[in-house]
């Protein structure tokens, strides 16, 4: 199955994620029994997923929620690579971003999740403000307001908020247009 197979399968499948073939071929699948890497290790979808995720670019770009639920499996997958490779990837760069256009309140412990527990060069590459696209004080309304999110999530979100600085003001995101 390639690129364009996939991609068919996932705008076919939407707002739902593809059946389970598709996504044998997009899930984090680490192979440690191979040294062609210095630790030892390697995603062996890294390379499939990337090609995916930039081909349905075009499409995620257009902010139609019927692709939250791919995006979230994406950026699991990517999350997951990310930490075990300690690497940064165009796909978590893309599936971030596209995910938290969307503004839904509920992938901010996600979007969180991706700047924490990944590998430091992928925190670095992952724009903060997105954290905040509903604007401070709302996503701190949510985030405490919602009893299965845990005080520790709290502190990492206004932990970021302090660090750029948007629990003075909301965020003010020139290509939120």
């Amino acid at each position: 199955m390639n690129k364009e197979d996939i991609a068919s399968k996932i705008i076919e499948a939407k707002p739902n994620i593809p059946e389970q073939e598709v996504l044998d071929k997009l899930i984090f699948k680490w192979n440690e029994e191979s040294l062609s890497t210095w630790d030892g290790g390697y995603d062996l979808n890294e390379g499939l997923r990337e090609k995916v995720v930039e081909f349905l670019d075009e499409k995620f770009q257009t902010k139609n929620p019927d692709y939250a639920n791919i995006l979230r499996f994406i950026l699991e997958q990517e999350i997951k690579n990310c930490y075990e490779s300690e690497i940064s990837t165009q796909a978590l760069s893309i599936s971030y971003d596209r995910l938290a256009r969307l503004e839904f309140y509920e992938d901010i412990p996600l979007l969180l999740s991706a700047n924490d527990d990944t590998s430091f060069d992928a925190n670095c590459a992952l724009f903060k403000n997105r954290l905040f696209y509903k604007g401070y004080e709302n996503v701190m309304e949510y985030l405490k307001s919602n009893k299965e999110i845990d005080q520790e999530i709290i502190d990492k979100i206004q932990y970021y908020a302090e660090y750029i600085g948007c629990d003075k003001e909301d965020v003010k995101d020139e290509e939120k247009g």
